[in-house]
């Protein structure tokens, strides 16, 4: 199995690219921080929703067999959700939808701090979405140049990421005077 350990190498320099550039745009400590949080952040998400890759040939083989009970992608939203609160345990619906949201919510909090353009519903919404699709899709894409469903496709995850997005958000608006003291988010202007 390929590990997200080599992710973390690519990223090193990847980040210190970042910290140049920053350097050079005289980027405040605060905001700093925050762009590092935004950075480890979108590595984790890579790491927990594509890694890690199947790549012996025994795992490929066994995989690709119609025997083995690879999961299927999910192209009709809702549909499973209903059919999982009804037939799964509490844990495994919270587990699995619950995950699906928190996975989000961070995005939803950092983007607004990150940059005044995401401080609106609209760009959020936007963002979890085409973020989640990029998942998704890549989801899909690994699947299909390794001949089986190693992850699925699940529009599903598409909604619960949103909204965990829009939940960030919102829980950041609530905490938007505190969070202005520190960084300028133009958040209280902006009521979109």
């Amino acid at each position: 199995m390929l590990r997200a350990d080599f992710l973390y190498l690519v990223s090193i320099p990847l980040y210190l690219i970042i910290l140049v550039v920053s350097a050079k745009k005289k980027v405040s400590s605060r905001k700093h921080i925050i762009i590092f949080l935004f950075f480890v952040y979108c590595l984790a998400v890579i790491s927990v929703t594509l890694f890690p890759l199947p790549v012996q040939k025994s795992v490929l083989e066994r995989r690709r067999s119609p025997d083995y009970p690879n999961r299927k992608h999910n192209f009709v939203p809702i549909v499973n959700l209903v059919k999982a609160a009804g037939l799964a345990d509490f844990r495994t619906v919270a587990r699995v939808m619950g995950g699906n949201v928190l996975l989000f919510i961070p995005l939803g909090v950092l983007l607004p701090v990150l940059n005044t353009r995401f401080n609106s519903l609209s760009s959020i919404l936007l963002c979890g979405i085409l973020g989640s699709l990029t998942i998704e899709g890549s989801q899909l894409l690994i699947s299909l140049m390794l001949g089986f469903n190693y992850r699925s496709f699940d529009v599903d995850d598409i909604i619960l990421n949103t909204l965990g997005a829009i939940i960030g958000y919102c829980f950041l608006r609530l905490l938007a005077p505190a969070v202005e003291k520190h960084f300028s988010l133009a958040l209280l202007n902006n009521q979109g």
